[in-house]
């Protein structure tokens, strides 16, 4: 059981959005910033944007899905080691109990 419970915290650690901006600086395609701004107020901000500034923030942007990415992937595999590990648990107990 306590596997079984430690898997599905690992799988809603996966689940589980993650939409917090780690910088300060306003980025022009973190959705979540664009959702605060009205329609207007992005337009004239995108087209503020230098083209260095733009790539800058696309590539701050995919390091950081990046490394989301290879978090929600160690935590996929730590849940698919502890839900196999419920199932050997559980099947070992259901023997048992079908033996006595």
């Amino acid at each position: 059981m306590i596997t079984f419970m430690i898997s599905t915290i690992y799988i809603l650690k996966v689940i589980v959005p993650r939409v917090l901006q780690h910088s300060n600086k306003k980025s022009s395609i973190f959705f979540s910033e664009i959702a605060n701004m009205d329609e207007d107020e992005y337009v004239n901000f995108v087209e503020e944007q230098s083209a260095e500034d733009l790539s800058r923030d696309y590539a701050n942007q995919i390091h950081t899905l990046s490394k989301i990415m290879v978090a929600k992937y160690a935590n996929i595999q730590k849940s698919i080691f502890y839900f196999g590990l419920s199932n050997i648990c559980f099947w070992i107990a259901i023997l048992r109990a079908s033996l006595l």
